[in-house]
């Protein structure tokens, strides 16, 4: 068989080492050097006009995937260290003064009262200056519960750490920018090019410009090019006031002819408290402490001159008691775990995906103290 190249343009995250069986022994070569090798990342990710640059995927990567970012402490500390804010820095901004302004409005009332009730008792209801600054800019977006309660997320729901307020990042010489819709990516790295990326509707080769849709935004009607694995969000109830749930997200596509395949692809544990019709991630409300999970993936790719090659990956581990994703937290009541494949993927001319990535055999699940039985415990099958 010809050999192949095999790019990756957005990082691929991982958190162990897959066994990956290929026909192809260059393209064994190339997977074990990104996989093996460890860099440090300090000195290698540096902040410009605002937007993180890391020097290489293999930076971003080993990043993306370190279970300290789920730990809010450490990633202020982080940001601040290196003068970046994220998203997910503005959501926990935003969280806390809205947590202030409810004390201040509602303190003294029920905290089991509805908004409808405050309000029928002639309460002021309202949000904060910089809660209504994100939600018109389009960088949260507010809930509506059954029960009448709200609360609100990003509308991001990928790499929230690293992007900053407008969504951009730069990885290598390519800059990316994520928008609830769709990915723009501009190759050439010009940063005097940011105002035309983000004003660029459609794929523009002669710019260098390049944009992607996202899965939702796709026309789905008898389209075989994706593939959507969803746990959806099923919030479960400790009590009235108390919700916890597990989300395990995954969806790939292909574009341009199958020359390209996005892929996302990760685990989401959320534990909110309900007070005065809104419900807030608190800290007196963490019982997050455990999560685990297994699960494989295989794709096909095609030579148009000659052939076609099945590729199949295995994060299951050889012994039960090891899981390749097992992760213990003590106390949390949020965190994401990127699982591979993540990412936008490439493979040269003239090879091209026959299909987009499909995840099986998963097997996920996450620890919740409380209740009545000490803890609670969510399995995806």
């Amino acid at each position: 068989m010809k050999k192949t190249k095999f790019y990756i343009i957005t990082a691929i995250a991982g958190l162990l080492i897959s066994i990956i069986f290929f026909n192809s022994c260059q393209k064994e070569e190339i997977l074990k050097t990104q996989e093996q090798k460890t860099v440090s990342p300090q000195n290698n990710i540096r902040v410009v006009k605002g937007m993180l640059i890391f020097k290489n995927q293999q930076v971003f990567q080993q990043t993306l995937t370190n279970p300290k970012f789920n730990n809010r402490i450490f990633r202020e500390e982080w940001g601040k260290n290196i003068g970046f804010t994220s998203q997910a820095s503005i959501y926990d901004k935003i969280n806390d003064e809205e947590i202030k302004l409810e004390n201040k409005l509602f303190g003294k009332y029920d905290e089991n009262l509805s908004l409808k009730e405050l309000s029928d008792l002639g309460v002021k209801i309202g949000h904060t200056e910089i809660y209504n600054k994100y939600l018109k800019k389009g960088l949260i977006k507010e809930n509506k519960e059954t029960d009448g309660s709200q609360s609100f997320d990003l509308t991001l729901k990928e790499n929230e750490n690293f992007v900053n307020e407008d969504g951009l990042l730069m990885i290598d010489s390519v800059i990316y920018l994520y928008q609830k819709n769709e990915i723009k990516i501009l190759t050439d790295g010009n940063l005097g090019k940011i105002d035309l990326l983000k004003k660029t509707q459609t794929t523009n080769k002669k710019l260098n410009i390049y944009v992607l849709k996202t899965i939702n935004s796709l026309n789905k009607s008898g389209n075989t090019n994706y593939n959507e694995w969803v746990n959806k969000k099923d919030w479960k109830h400790d009590g009235s006031k108390k919700r916890y749930c597990m989300v395990v997200y995954g969806s790939s596509y292909l574009y341009m002819d199958g020359m390209y395949m996005k892929s996302t692809f990760y685990l989401e544990c959320k534990a909110q408290k309900k007070s005065w019709g809104r419900w807030k991630y608190k800290n007196n409300y963490m019982p997050l402490c455990q999560v685990d999970g297994n699960w494989t993936y295989w794709y096909t790719v095609e030579n148009e001159n000659c052939c076609s090659d099945w590729h199949y990956a295995t994060a299951l581990s050889d012994n039960d008691s090891k899981s390749p994703l097992h992760y213990y937290f003590g106390h949390s009541n949020y965190t994401k775990f990127y699982l591979k494949p993540n990412g936008v993927w490439h493979y040269g001319s003239p090879w091209r995906f026959m299909n987009s990535i499909h995840v099986n055999q998963f097997y996920f699940n996450s620890t919740f103290w409380g209740g009545s039985h000490g803890r609670h415990i969510i399995v995806s099958k």
